[in-house]
């Protein structure tokens, strides 16, 4: 038998050693509860990344792919919403509004 002094000090060396060190995980990892997290910014292509760089980072996309010319060159589905504009159409290829 061992007491809960012993038991706290052989594991309190563990728990700080595997905290500070490299870890490489090998298998698949679950979050049920708690989901990683970090306030680093990614440098490398397999980095994890945070909401906060990822919403930074696609901010200025957004908005200029939504305004720049965008041509489709295959065949769309909208299966809930339809293509509307207020545009009187020009061309023969132009969609048109009611």
């Amino acid at each position: 038998m061992t007491n809960k002094t012993y038991v706290d000090t052989s594991i309190s060396s563990i728990t700080t050693n595997i905290l500070n060190s490299n870890n490489t995980w090998t298998n698949q990892n679950t979050f049920n509860n708690y989901t990683p997290q970090t306030p680093i910014t990614p440098t490398n292509s397999n980095d994890l990344t945070n909401k906060q760089y990822v919403d930074s980072s696609i901010s200025s996309v957004i908005p200029n792919l939504l305004n720049s010319n965008n041509t489709w060159t295959n065949h769309n589905t909208f299966n809930n919403y339809t293509p509307q504009t207020p545009i009187t159409p020009t061309t023969n290829n132009d969609i048109t509004n009611k």
